[in-house]
């Protein structure tokens, strides 16, 4: 019975609180929600003190849950870098064919046109050089000579090696290229290399890199002088008749 009526009577004091405060809030100036504040205090502290009498205990404050953090660790990523491939420096060796051959050829000599002939402005002319083959490919169909740099000089992209004859390892050749000289005078040159069925380039000696070359002088054509003839003087003879005596 006690229990029950202690309830009531806290309801009845905490709205007595309530119109003294707000009489003497009128009388004082203050606001309002001051005096409610005041009274909740109060009713609460009366609880309080209620529950401690009574030997009932305050019910322990409920822990709010925290949040774990996650340990696992979040995979991380690896990202390759792309590096630009090497260029490989260019073999000194002699270019090797399908099937495991060697494809070279070695300078013999010139059979026209020396280094440093001179010829005349437009002069047409054919240069020739015997070189052999110092590979192991046998040169056959489709193997060229082409040119490759410097004054072209009129000369064809490329001329045939064999002309129809399969050239053996070892075998000595002759291969000529019609050009014409430059009209302009001075010093020209132009470099020609071989070229296999499949494209693949290769030159002479050293370790098949170097190039078979031409190279001319133009000089302008000096003017043969011209003699004017001499003239062959005249005698003329005149006779005089002399007078007779009587």
């Amino acid at each position: 019975m006690r229990k029950k009526f202690v309830p009531i009577l806290l309801v009845l004091l905490v709205g007595l609180l309530l119109i003294v405060g707000a009489c003497k809030s009128k009388a004082d100036g203050d606001s309002p929600e001051a005096v409610y504040t005041q009274a909740a205090l109060t009713a609460e502290a009366l609880l309080t003190k209620r529950a401690v009498d009574s030997g009932e205990e305050e019910p322990a404050p409920t822990a709010t849950p925290t949040e774990i953090a996650d340990s696992t660790a979040t995979p991380r990523t690896a990202t390759a870098t792309l590096r630009p491939e090497t260029e490989e420096e260019p073999s000194n060796t002699a270019t090797t064919a399908p099937g495991s051959c060697t494809l070279a050829a070695s300078f013999v000599k010139d059979v026209t046109i020396d280094d440093g002939t001179q010829l005349r402005p437009g002069e047409a002319f054919t240069k020739t050089w015997q070189v052999m083959n110092a590979g192991t490919c046998t040169w056959g169909s489709g193997y060229t000579l082409f040119f490759l740099s410097g004054d072209q000089m009129s000369a064809p992209a490329s001329v045939s090696l064999s002309s129809g004859i399969d050239v053996a390892p070892g075998t000595l050749i002759n291969i000529s290229v019609d050009l014409v000289a430059p009209v302009e005078p001075g010093e020209y040159r132009g470099d020609f290399k071989f070229k296999d069925a499949s494209g693949k380039v290769f030159g002479i000696n050293p370790n098949a890199a170097g190039s078979v070359y031409v190279k001319i002088a133009v000089v302008a054509a000096t003017p043969t002088p011209t003699t004017a003839p001499t003239a062959t003087p005249t005698v003329t003879v005149e006779a005089t008749a002399e007078d007779s005596l009587p």
